[in-house]
């Protein structure tokens, strides 16, 4: 369709596959301005898919992702497609869990010499940031910040990039500061 300017998908759990066929349709079309994904649980692998179609596609300027169940991977997937689009003047990435926030976790488990808030330590082979942590509690919750970091960069850069909706995403002060200093 070479007129259809807008297309609201919210709610009908197309999960990954869906965001495939929307992603390879979206890089041979040309009229679509406004595409609503919200609360399709699409996950990081299909923020990739949707990431790769912006990469190529010139005339979307209006996506919404929220609550998508999209990570810290799905994060530096769009990271990386917001450096190159120039069409995307607004994205809504609000209820996702970019910072890739853990469940609670033994300090056992994690390496690290200070387990309070803020401090970087490496779980599963990740840098990661403690968000939560206690001095009578043997556990700890973390955060990735490495999707939130690659959204910052490419805010450095981006050009057409008007508004950015990251609201609930437990990306917490440090978080917060990287968006900051973009």
């Amino acid at each position: 369709n070479k007129v259809l300017q807008s297309i609201w998908l919210s709610k009908n759990y197309i999960s990954a596959k869906g965001a495939k066929l929307i992603g390879d349709a979206l890089k041979e079309n040309g009229s679509l301005i406004h595409l609503d994904l919200s609360s399709n649980d699409i996950k990081d692998e299909g923020a990739g898919f949707v990431s790769e179609a912006l990469k190529i596609n010139k005339s979307l300027s209006s996506l919404k992702l929220r609550g998508n169940c999209i990570g810290s991977n799905g994060a530096e997937y769009i990271g990386e497609a917001l450096k190159t689009n120039s069409s995307l003047t607004f994205i809504d990435l609000a209820s996702n869990n970019l910072a890739g926030e853990t469940k609670s976790i033994n300090k056992s488990k994690v390496r690290g010499e200070l387990f309070k808030v803020g401090a970087k330590v490496i779980y599963e082979g990740r840098d990661m940031t403690i968000s939560q942590a206690s001095v009578f509690d043997s556990d700890v919750k973390m955060v990735d910040l490495s999707g939130i970091i690659g959204i910052a960069e490419a805010l450095k850069t981006n050009e057409s990039l008007k508004e950015i909706n990251l609201s609930n995403n437990n990306m917490g002060l440090k978080g917060a500061e990287y968006i900051g200093e973009a």
